[in-house]
């Protein structure tokens, strides 16, 4: 049984600004008998790589529901596609409607950082970058799909937060532009290295929840640093990245074959995530509903404006009205559009 219903569903989502489209994908995934909404979520990890954050919940929080989810368990967890991103908001949809829940996205950083600035060409001036490019052009499309779950999460009594490496311009693109417009959003720094990682990694989040401060563990200590450098990387690892100046003079950044390895969580960061989730949690509710309004009038007064096509949204739509599993309520036959 779906926590949410179809008045609460649209009269969130409307509050805080969604487009009506990420409504009806919502109201699609209610439908799908084949999919539960119990237990709910106490936290839901979402490009979750090896789970840290996710396993140090739920050795905190054992009698509570968590989700993890990242395209290295399975291929139809990727959010680019119409199916992982469904299971995205079903995920969301079943975040703890009562208490809230708290969203981590350890959003994949490689096309918005420093070292592939020269490969995707992206800058201050064009946070887009180069479109033509078909791993820019996924990029993009992965981030206003991580837009879109940003403002379901709120929407539905949810916290997210976003981590990325101190260089990314993810948030200068139009669509967590646009994020920004929709709500408040704090961002706080912190280094990895005062969690146990092998290196220093300044590293930025952006949350609804001015709470994420917590993590911050004060400045690096240069001393400790050199004195415990070798102890944290007895592989002799190299350094992720490595400077150099072309031959025109200009600096330059190449990742290395250890580049991949930071993105990892320690154990202890995944501890301070779980040590955090109740200090995390909405304090209050950005929407609240009423659960008299008539669903359909709050979705015939509600215009289309924005397909968000660069998210694929009509893709997902159309996926979802395919499942063999759907049961549309016959009062809601009439309403629903036959084409977007």
């Amino acid at each position: 049984m779906a926590r949410w219903s179809e008045t609460a569903v649209l009269q969130r989502l409307k509050k805080v600004g969604a487009p009506k489209v990420l409504a009806f994908a919502c109201l699609l995934l209610l439908w799908n008998t084949s999919i539960s909404f119990e237990p709910p979520y106490l936290f839901v990890e979402t490009f979750s790589g090896e789970a840290a954050a996710t396993r140090a919940v739920r050795h905190c929080f054992p009698a509570r529901a968590t989700a993890a989810s990242d395209i290295k368990y399975t291929v139809s967890m990727d959010i680019n596609t119409s199916g992982g991103m469904g299971a995205c908001l079903t995920a969301i949809l079943r975040g703890d409607a009562s208490g809230g829940f708290v969203h981590w996205l350890g959003v994949l950083c490689s096309s918005f950082v420093t070292t592939s600035r020269g490969s995707s060409g992206r800058s201050l001036l064009n946070p887009e970058g180069l479109e033509s490019y078909p791993s820019v052009l996924a990029s993009n499309h992965m981030a206003a799909r991580v837009a879109l779950l940003c403002i379901a999460t709120y929407a539905f009594f949810g916290t997210w937060i976003i981590e990325q490496p101190n260089s990314s311009i993810l948030f200068q693109t139009k669509r967590m532009q646009h994020v920004c417009g929709l709500m408040q959003v704090f961002k706080s720094g912190f280094w990895m290295w005062h969690y146990k990682a092998r290196t220093q990694k300044r590293t930025m989040l952006w949350s609804p929840s001015k709470l994420i401060g917590k993590f911050w563990r004060g400045k690096l200590n240069r001393a400790e640093y050199l004195r415990d450098r070798d102890s944290r990387n007895p592989d002799h690892k190299p350094p992720p990245c490595r400077q150099y100046r072309d031959k025109s003079g200009r600096k330059r950044f190449q990742g290395t074959s250890s580049l991949r390895d930071t993105g990892t969580y320690t154990y202890q960061f995944g501890l301070k995530i779980a040590s955090l989730i109740r200090d995390l949690l909405p304090s209050q509710d950005p929407a609240p509903h009423d659960e008299t309004v008539d669903p359909i009038a709050v979705w015939e007064s509600w215009s289309w404006g924005d397909m968000w096509d660069d998210a694929s949204m009509r893709d997902l739509v159309a996926y979802l009205y395919g499942s063999a599993s759907l049961s549309i309520p016959p009062e809601w036959r009439r309403v629903l559009p036959r084409e977007l």
